[in-house]
This record gives C-alpha cells, structure tokens and sequence, in this order.
C-alpha cells in the first residue's frame, strides 16, 4: 500500500513538473499616478485576481492556471517606481494571446486601470525544463 502510494505521488510530481514547461509566465507590473489612493489601488489588485475566474477561452472553458500578486519589496531601488506585480500563468501561447488581444472580462479591466496608471511594465516569457 506504501509503495503504491509513493509511485502514485512520484508520477503525479513528474506530470505536474512536465506540465510546467514550455507554459507562458506573464509578468505585469504597475506604477500608479501619484494621486491615486491606497483603496483605488487595493480595487485594482481585487479586480486584477478576480480574473482568475472570469476570464475564460471561447466555450467557457478557464485558461489561466494561475495568478499571483505582490507589492514592490527590493532593497535594491531598481522598481522604478512600480509598485504592484502580477505574475499570470497559461498553458499556452495562444491562452497567453487570446487574454491579453480579445478577452473581454482582460479588455475591460485594462480600460479600468489605463487611467490610473503612470507605467507599466510587461515580459512574457516560455518556461523551460528544469
């Protein structure tokens, strides 16, 4: 029964490790105009996560494998003022493709945060294997 258990662990580690490469990582970072409040910035950080549940590929089906959040935390003061990060995970680059150019619940978040922001910053990159 142990031994069963830890292949069945063992493969389920070696999929989730393979399943990993070749995904898009997302990374998108925020400078905000200097008028802009701390609740504002708070209401753009909830809108940005709750599309981990909106934003889904056509036929409904979710593509986002994850989205996390943080705010700027170096002691080295290369931020260039920006001052909240996302890291947005796809499977793939048409996932990646279809979020950032026709998603609707992405398109109108962007149109909400344009107006707030001083900067942004994006990089996409493929993950490789390890």
């Amino acid at each position: 029964m142990r031994t069963t258990i830890r292949v069945m662990m063992m493969v389920m580690l070696l999929a989730a490790s393979a399943a990993r490469a070749g995904m898009v990582r997302h990374f998108v970072a925020f400078r905000f105009k200097p008028e802009v409040s701390a609740p504002d910035r708070a209401e753009v950080r909830r809108r940005f996560l709750e599309l981990r549940r909106a934003v889904h590929a056509p036929g409904d089906a979710p593509y986002l494998v994850s989205i996390e959040s943080g705010d700027a935390d170096s002691p080295e003061g290369l931020d260039q003022h920006m001052t909240q990060a996302y890291l947005v995970t796809f499977r793939t680059p048409a996932d990646r493709d279809y979020y950032v150019n026709q998603d609707p619940a992405h398109q109108a978040f962007k149109a909400f945060v344009g107006p707030l922001l001083d900067g942004v910053y994006v990089f996409d990159y493929r993950t490789e294997e390890r």
